[in-house]
């Protein structure tokens, strides 16, 4: 769930179902005896963020019964307050993101675990913290204006500066990185290749660089490699098309072709492709190339990998991206 930091408002939420509410409840003083009160939610999610101190109705989500404050606490990176509810079988992460407040929630029925939701909260709420906001003009010509104009071939808005990595980065870094099914990430255009975000960009890219390639007859020659072009050219290729002599390569690493497959569940084409005590996963969505590696000996699975890009290939095409 996100919420305004100013009045409360939900901005976006899932499942539907999960708001915050106003109810009356029965509410217990500090000298024991109980009163009916109406518990605002969302006031009091504001008042634990802004302080000075937390409401004497406690941490209560979507109805629920109060929770424990396991820890209220300030985050070392961005100073934002950060509070770990619990509740039987379950918890919550609430987290101050600036001009939002983000909350989570785990389920242990569901094997979710309190580190993996405040991991992913934390995360979250440091890169909101740290962006640039809309001024209230996105969407408008003059904003489009201003960021470029508008690629008449994906529509996309297209802008000033050379990267868009701050738009794509959350994707990678909470969808992919946080959830702990992969080792490395990055998102790329459909079109030509171009980086738009990487889990690190220092470190993991599409490189071009030259390296011994066999031929037909066998023998070795130094050859051009050049991954972006490679990949792109594999990923808008017909389903089960095979890489060519230069085969699958990923930030210099070479990668045995599994096999490449439209899933229908995500709506988009994937490629797997494996190497030793590790592997790769590809997605292309509408717009975009998705790559995320795993290393078995970092405990990472390529079932883990593969249903972390699946989910994430799934909502980028419900956004149209």
């Amino acid at each position: 769930m996100i919420v305004s930091s100013e009045d409360g408002a939900q901005w976006g939420n899932f499942p539907d179902s999960f708001i915050l509410r106003e109810y009356p409840a029965q509410i217990m003083s500090e000298d024991g005896t109980e009163s009916e009160q109406i518990v605002n939610e969302a006031v009091n999610l504001m008042q634990f963020i802004k302080g000075p101190s937390p409401p004497a109705q406690g941490l209560r989500l979507n109805g629920g019964k109060k929770q424990q404050i396991i820890r209220n606490f300030k985050d070392e990176v961005t100073g934002g307050t950060i509070i770990y509810g619990k509740y039987p079988q379950g918890g919550s992460c609430v987290a101050d993101a600036g001009r939002c407040i983000l909350v989570g929630t785990f389920s242990e029925a569901k094997n979710q675990t309190s580190q993996a939701c405040n991991d992913l909260i934390t995360l979250m709420s440091r890169y909101l913290k740290d962006s640039t906001w809309p001024d209230g003009a996105e969407g408008s010509a003059a904003a489009q204006a201003a960021a470029g104009g508008v690629n008449k071939t994906t529509g996309e808005i297209v802008s000033a500066e050379s990267s868009s990595s701050k738009t794509w980065q959350p994707f990678v870094d909470t969808m992919l990185i946080a959830k702990g099914n992969v080792t490395e990430a990055l998102i790329c255009a459909k079109s030509d290749g171009k980086m738009w975000a990487s889990s690190n960009a220092e470190t993991f890219s599409l490189k071009t660089y030259e390296a011994e390639v066999t031929q037909e007859d066998g023998s070795d020659k130094l050859t051009l490699i050049e991954e972006a072009k490679n990949l792109t050219s594999l990923m808008n290729s017909s389903p089960g098309t095979r890489p060519g002599a230069l085969g699958l390569r990923i930030n210099g690493v070479k990668y045995q072709f599994l096999k490449g497959f439209e899933e229908e569940n995500a709506g988009c084409y994937t490629v797997y492709g494996k190497k030793t005590r590790g592997g790769c996963c590809i997605v292309t969505t509408k717009r975009a190339i998705i790559v995320a590696v795993f290393d078995e000996g970092q405990n990472h699975t390529g079932t883990g990998c593969n249903a972390s890009m699946s989910d994430l290939a799934k909502h980028l095409n419900s956004l149209g991206y």
